[in-house]
């Protein structure tokens, strides 16, 4: 495939001597300029000469040569582009001289695809127009829905859409017709003990691209899955029957498209009446806790009517009897024969009636034995009824059983605490009961997964990566002491919902041509310029910059986007650290086409910025087929 013409420029020299041309060509260019020269460039000629896809060096453009119409590209340039894009260095030069002339990057791309099915017996051309009519479809003002035989084509290239969609917000970041569907509006309703109806409806963006929906229901209560169907883009609800009552559960659904899934939408409900098992619990630990206090209040009421029965007896003719049972009951002494003129004292004593004039006490009256009877009568004694004690219950003590449990928790961002509470009752423990896994200290402590699945908690992705965001440099320009320009912010595939409405910081900083850091701003004056970013439902987000440097020919731009503004907190970068080189506006009037700006060396340089550290451009990862197609929709426009 090599001419001699290839084998004389490739062969021919060693490394040592290409680079001494190179800066032999550097040389010559910088005396250019020096001299007062400027290279006016007005069909961009420079531009189009140069391939997609091939790097370029300082050296490659020979600017001391003046505007030849040619690109004024060095063979070293075509040499490279040949190895890049496996042509042959004659094919390379005249693909570089066609698309100088034609002023057209189409018209060039072309020629490369063309050469290079002639090279290796491909159809890279013939797919490329075929992509061209898929994609104007897609990007059609309509957006009307492929028919089968489109539409099974467009699907052996899945990456195709993901890229198209990528390059065509480069050029307006408000195009949505190749993004996916929102998530969908759910709600639950008609919710009795065995059955609900789980309704859902989609949003305005996607809505019509929707080709069906994933269907989910769980049962939070025992953690199975009860459910789980793709349903047709026609179906808005799903009537769900034979479930348990007292139970949770939640409804997942996501709308699916053929220009990717909807973010995941939920809603949870409770089906009416009481969970059996959970109500046998709960009782028969009330049932439990009643029993012992039971115990406890009977053995103080027996305690107290012993101490109480202890000191009751019967009363007779003023005289306090202990009780006792008929067979050892005795009674008052018997009384005796009395001599005349003698009586007998209430005590029992024998008295002379000469005493009789002293004051005595009144006696008891016995019944006593006749002087003409052998046997003693005996005592009628009256029964006497006790009566069981009345107890004043007010001054018995409430005995109330107390715990002390742990209550196992979930914070937002998934971790796993406990708060001990002591010293609660029977009500207040099983309140507890129905808000956190709880458990008595002592027992055995759960694991993280089955307090997380007490919550229903899913996990959230918190982290960080350098891929969330992308950041592209718009329209800068250095002019009257002002570095002036934009930057979009793109969340990306990566950017997770966790980081949805919450603040997100971009600091710039700016640099001279010495690597000397301006301070910007007004007075005080700071090292770096911050702003706030939230990416709400929307995933793009723009800023303005707008600061004076100085009296300085070249600026350095450099880009972070990290989560906190100190460096020494270790922040987390959600996007590559972007460098922009901008000099000062060309006084004689030389400008650059729009996305493009006046590059340290004098040539007009693609506003992207370069990423520290990133490798090839999105194509190597995404495959020459999504390249392809991403540049069908971007043919019409100059590049």
């Amino acid at each position: 495939m090599a001419t001699m013409w290839d084998i004389q420029y490739i062969e021919e020299r060693t490394p040592q001597e290409i680079e001494m041309q190179r800066q032999e060509r550097i040389k010559k260019n910088k005396e250019y300029f020096a001299s007062g020269n400027n290279f006016r460039d007005p069909n961009h000629a420079v531009h189009y000469a140069r391939l997609q896809g091939v790097e370029n060096i300082d050296g490659d453009v020979e600017f001391y040569r003046g505007n030849k119409g040619d690109g004024n590209m060095n063979i070293d340039y075509y040499i490279r582009a040949a190895k890049t894009l496996g042509l042959t260095v004659d094919q390379a030069r005249t693909v570089s001289l066609r698309g100088a002339e034609s002023g057209s990057g189409r018209t060039r791309d072309n020629m490369v695809r063309q050469f290079r099915d002639l090279n290796f017996g491909t159809s890279e051309q013939e797919k490329y127009e075929a992509n061209r009519v898929l994609a104007k479809k897609v990007t059609a003002a309509s957006y009307a829905r492929m028919d089968s035989t489109e539409l099974a084509y467009y699907q052996q290239m899945p990456e195709a859409i993901s890229f198209a969609r990528e390059q065509v917000k480069t050029v307006d970041p408000t195009f949505t017709a190749l993004d996916p569907p929102d998530a969908v509006s759910i709600s639950i309703n008609q919710i009795t003990e065995n059955s609900a109806s789980v309704n859902w409806s989609p949003n305005s963006q996607g809505a019509s691209s929707i080709s069906g929906y994933h269907y989910v229901l769980k049962n939070n209560s025992t953690g199975q899955t009860i459910k789980e169907s793709d349903l047709p883009s026609g179906q808005r609800n799903s009537l769900e029957q034979n479930l348990v009552k007292g139970n949770s559960y939640t409804a997942f659904i996501i709308a699916k498209s053929q220009y990717g899934n909807s973010q995941e939408a939920s809603d949870s409900f409770r089906t009416l009446g009481i969970n059996v098992i959970e109500e046998e619990r709960r009782l028969s630990e009330e049932a439990r806790v009643q029993r012992e206090l039971d115990r406890e209040l009977q053995a103080i009421q027996q305690e107290k009517i012993i101490e109480e029965s202890a000191s009751l007896g019967f009363s007779l003719d003023g005289t306090v009897y202990p009780i006792q049972t008929p067979e050892e009951f005795i009674g008052p002494p018997q009384p005796q024969m009395i001599p005349e003129g003698f009586h007998t004292m209430p005590d029992g004593s024998i008295m002379a009636d000469s005493e009789m004039d002293k004051p005595v006490l009144p006696t008891i009256q016995f019944p006593v034995a006749s002087a003409f009877e052998d046997t003693v009568a005996t005592p009628i004694i009256e029964e006497v009824i006790i009566e069981d004690p009345v107890i004043d219950y007010s001054t018995i003590p409430t005995i109330t059983k107390e715990y002390n449990v742990n209550t196992y928790r979930v914070n937002e961002f998934g971790g796993i605490y406990n708060i001990i509470i002591s010293g609660i009752d029977g009500n207040r423990l099983v309140q507890l009961e129905s808000e956190f896994l709880v458990t008595l200290v002592g027992s055995p402590t759960p694991s993280d997964q089955e307090v997380k699945d007490f919550y229903n908690y899913i996990d959230v992705d918190t982290s960080v990566k350098p891929t969330m965001i992308e950041q592209r440099f718009l329209s800068f320009r250095l002019k009257d002491g002002k570095v002036q320009g934009k930057i979009n912010f793109i969340a990306t595939q990566f950017f997770t919902d966790y980081w949805k409405n919450k603040t997100i910081y971009s600091i710039i900083k700016i640099e001279d041509s010495n690597g000397n850091i301006i301070l910007l701003g007004n007075e005080p004056k700071q090292s770096q310029k911050v702003n706030e970013l939230k990416f709400r439902q929307d995933t793009f987000e723009q800023i303005s910059i707008n600061e004076y440097v100085g009296d300085i020919p070249a600026v350095k731009i450099t880009a972070y986007v990290w989560d906190k503004i100190n460096l020494n907190s270790n922040p987390q970068a959600f996007s590559g650290v972007r460098t922009l080189d901008v000099v000062i506006d060309d006084p004689d009037g030389k400008t650059c086409p729009v996305g493009y700006h006046l590059g340290f060396n004098g040539k007009c340089v693609p506003d992207g910025g370069t990423e520290q550290g990133e490798s090839s451009i999105l194509g190597k990862a995404l495959g020459f087929t999504a390249l392809l197609g991403a540049l069908a929709l971007l043919g019409g426009k100059r590049r």
